[in-house]
């Protein structure tokens, strides 16, 4: 894992979530990988993705827990995302 990769994949990730689109479109890393995977060996990149998309998702969970009357107490995990174990332990 590399934190200058991670840093700037969730300042972009964060970018597009204020935008209103969603994660996981598939287009919004295409651009770092091309950079990074230039950089880092393949197994950095893909762990510092993990990394990244993590901290984004646990951030904006944050966010809208700390905004809320209600605040997240439990989390589901869907979609065929929750079989990347690497994931879902970041």
């Amino acid at each position: 894992m590399d934190e200058a990769a991670v840093s700037e994949l969730c300042a972009a990730l964060l970018g597009q979530s204020h935008g209103g689109r969603s994660l996981g479109t598939g287009d919004e890393c295409e651009a770092w990988v091309q950079t990074w995977s230039k950089r880092l060996h393949p197994r950095d990149v893909c762990r510092s993705a993990v990394e990244g998309v993590a901290h984004v998702i646990v951030s904006l969970i944050q966010q809208h827990s700390g905004q809320s009357l209600h605040p997240v107490k439990e989390l589901i995990l869907a979609g065929g995302r929750v079989r990347n174990i690497a994931l879902v332990e970041a």
